[in-house]
Parts: C-alpha cells; structure tokens; sequence
C-alpha cells in the first residue's frame, strides 16, 4: 500500500508493508539563502531529542547536513542509532533517515557528521534523535545546514 500526501500533512502512522511518499508542493522560489542552526538539549535516560525550529511562513529548508555531539554519563557507552525526523506541527513523525557515520571517543563522547536530504516546509521542523544502549546520555548539540527558500 502507498501512502502519498503533499507537504506531508495528515499522514498516518505507517504499518508494516506500506511505503510512505511525501511531494513537496511546487512554488515560486524568490530567494534562496545559506542556513545554518545549532540546537541542544539535555537528555532522558540513554536518548537524546534535539529539535530545531520550523523554517517560517512562505519558506521552504532544504537541509542537506547534519552534525551532532552527544556526551554519555560514562566512559563506554553503546551507541544504538541516530535519526533525523521530519516531524509535522505535532512533533509525529513523517520521515526519518538514520545516520550511520558515528565515532566515538575514549571519554564517551559520540560525533556524527552525514549528509542528509530533507525538503522542510513551513509547518515542518526537523529533530535528531540519538540513543545509546548501556548508558544514560547528559546532553547534545546538533547543527543543521542547507538552503533556505522564500517562496512567492
């Protein structure tokens, strides 16, 4: 079963089996600008939430990088997994792709630095989840970086 929806919105949570589409409307682009934003939040047990801001009315984020430092409580933390979301006005989750180029330190401290392919709408907000499997995480700080559009 395929799941389509412009922009996204409204998209129930998918069942195994299905695959989910999502089609960015197309709109005049008047501007497009470099961007850049750094987020950071402490954490809950062994995963990290950061979320970053939505893009803002009549523009589109085109995010094509993602950089991420998490710092564990102890010095030999399991990295689980790290994924970026394309969440709706709800914080649910419409996209997610996982990053796997993670290193990792002596001192429990987690890097990540991958490419990534989001078209953000207005509505939309991107968020990076990092977990860990045998320790609690402290904090993290993410950026995020691509282009941003005024649209017309």
């Amino acid at each position: 079963m395929l799941i389509a929806s412009a922009g996204g919105e409204g998209i129930a949570q998918d069942k195994l089996g299905q695959t989910r589409v999502l089609i960015t409307p197309q709109a005049q682009v008047l501007s497009t600008d470099h961007y850049q934003a750094t987020a950071s939040n402490s954490c809950s047990g062994s995963t990290c939430a950061v979320t970053f801001p939505r893009p803002g009315a009549s523009k589109r984020l085109s995010a094509t990088r993602v950089y991420c430092l998490l710092q564990a409580s102890t010095s030999t933390p399991a990295f689980n997994y790290a994924r970026v979301e394309l969440q709706d006005s709800f914080n649910s989750l419409l996209m997610g792709q996982y990053v796997n180029d993670v290193f990792k330190s002596a001192s429990g401290t987690f890097t990540l630095n991958s490419p990534i392919d989001f078209q953000v709408p207005a509505g939309q907000h991107l968020a990076v989840v990092i977990s860990l499997t045998t320790a609690n995480a402290d904090y993290a700080f993410c950026t995020i970086s691509g282009t941003i559009s005024t649209l017309g």
